[in-house]
């Protein structure tokens, strides 16, 4: 694995508008990273989740992402709640997207036993 470069965090309120918010950041702190593109849209796909299907529309997300040269790792934690999975049709939805750019990915408890998602 690559050497860790550096590190971005930020906590959004949450709104849908916070999502491009959250893009525009992730994107300033990607510049000259051959992997931005691809993060920006995983980024974008999780922050839309956090503000409009869990607990975070009455509070908070937060965003982290450390760059690793080339690389990069992605987290949106959010407030949990009920998920309940989308019915299938013909097209990409915003996990699937995740499953298409991402090398690996999943979902799990925060550390500290909090009833969020990361």
């Amino acid at each position: 694995m690559q050497s860790l470069e550096s590190i971005y965090a930020g906590i959004f309120p949450g709104m849908p508008e916070q999502i491009a918010k959250a893009r525009r950041q992730v994107r300033e702190f990607l510049d000259g990273c051959p992997a931005a593109d691809d993060a920006v849209l995983i980024i974008s796909e999780l922050a839309a989740n956090a503000a409009l299907h869990s607990l975070s529309r009455n509070g908070v997300f937060t965003v982290r992402v450390k760059r690793y040269g080339t690389c990069v790792y992605l987290e949106v934690e959010d407030a949990g709640g009920p998920w309940t999975p989308a019915a299938p049709d013909d097209r990409p939805h915003g996990l699937d997207i995740i499953g298409m750019l991402a090398r690996t990915w999943g979902s799990g408890n925060p550390p500290g036993g909090s009833s969020g998602r990361r």
